[in-house]
């Protein structure tokens, strides 16, 4: 009376871009070349999805640092405060290596139950919502900095408000990339098959319960990477300001009647149908009291007369034009 199932399921997207166009010619005899695509300037352009050859359609790029010395320390003017630099770099890529789900599925006599586990497995994702929070000093981490007297840099630290408005305002976005490596509960129901015998095997009801997005055991990224804010193909992987992901419960109940018995409801609607066809039906909504077009002549000739006897008082517009202008 026992089973049980499992299966498993392993996906991955692999994309390479061979070629740009090294050279094109226009309508108008001028010769271009094209050695890169920019999509989906975020922000203003601090970060975007650049498509050049040898890479993916995924390839997140930033474009701010901050400025460092030769020695790779972070430059510190003489007011304490850093300083940004315009530097294009890349990040990593939105696109996950593999993803990894498996089914689970017990029953026994009546009673069943199962759940899903999906996995996703590199990737990277940025989060422009945590660099405006940081930088307005209304998040965890820049509450944490201030408490411990601010952020260490090189050999010694900068106060929490530099450190953040630097890097959250000041869209560096390339400290907001985050792993996308995330495990969850994805799926999970239980479920009870009425037994036949209940109703004299005239049906079979079923009754079940599910939740979905139930759990999210492992995510590094401050926000649920597998959410999308568009479904627009360059703007993957980027959270600003988008709605948080939903936990869902659902419950259903499915109600099975065997062919022959269909058959017999069908046959009783139809034989319903015809008779109400055949039986004359008297038209509640009808007045026994409503004029017919007879009985209202007269009032279209005396309307016919009240409009003729009305022209005799109506003012041609020229002779009261005075009037009008008042």
């Amino acid at each position: 009376d026992f089973s049980y199932n499992a299966s498993f399921a392993y996906t991955l997207n692999r994309n390479k871009i061979k070629s740009m166009v090294p050279y094109y010619t226009t309508l108008d005899g001028q010769v271009g070349s094209l050695n890169q695509i920019t999509k989906s300037n975020i922000d203003g352009g601090a970060a975007s999805f650049i498509l050049r050859e040898g890479g993916t359609m995924g390839d997140l790029w930033t474009k701010n640092v901050i400025k460092k010395d030769e020695d790779g320390n972070y430059l510190v003017n003489a007011g304490g405060k850093l300083e940004i630099a315009a530097l294009s770099q890349k990040v990593g890529s939105v696109l996950p290596k593999y993803t990894l789900s498996m089914n689970n599925d017990f029953r026994y006599k009546g009673f069943r139950a199962g759940f899903q586990l999906h996995a996703r497995v590199g990737g990277k994702v940025l989060s422009a919502t945590q660099a405006y929070l940081d930088g307005y000093g209304v998040s965890k981490a820049s509450a944490a900095a201030r408490d411990k007297g601010g952020v260490p840099v090189n050999q010694g630290k900068v106060d929490a408000e530099t450190w953040y408005t630097t890097i959250g305002t000041g869209k560096v976005y390339s400290h907001y990339i985050y792993n996308a490596a995330n495990i969850r509960l994805q799926e999970a129901s239980i479920g009870y098959t009425l037994p036949k015998r209940w109703f004299r095997d005239v049906c079979s009801i079923d009754i079940s319960l599910v939740g979905r997005n139930l759990w999210l055991i492992y995510c590094k990224a401050p926000f649920d990477p597998e959410s999308a804010s568009s479904t627009d193909t360059y703007y993957q992987g980027i959270d600003f300001f988008m709605q948080p992901s939903l936990r869902s419960y659902g419950f259903s109940v499915k109600l099975e009647i065997p062919m022959n018995f269909k058959l017999g409801i069908r046959l009783l609607a139809f034989a319903a149908a015809l008779c109400m066809a055949a039986c004359d039906f008297e038209d509640i909504n009808h007045n026994p009291h409503e004029p017919t077009d007879k009985d209202l002549e007269p009032d279209y000739y005396g309307t016919g007369l009240l409009f003729m006897q009305m022209q005799n008082y109506v003012i041609p517009v020229e002779k009261n034009q005075y009037q009008l202008c008042e």
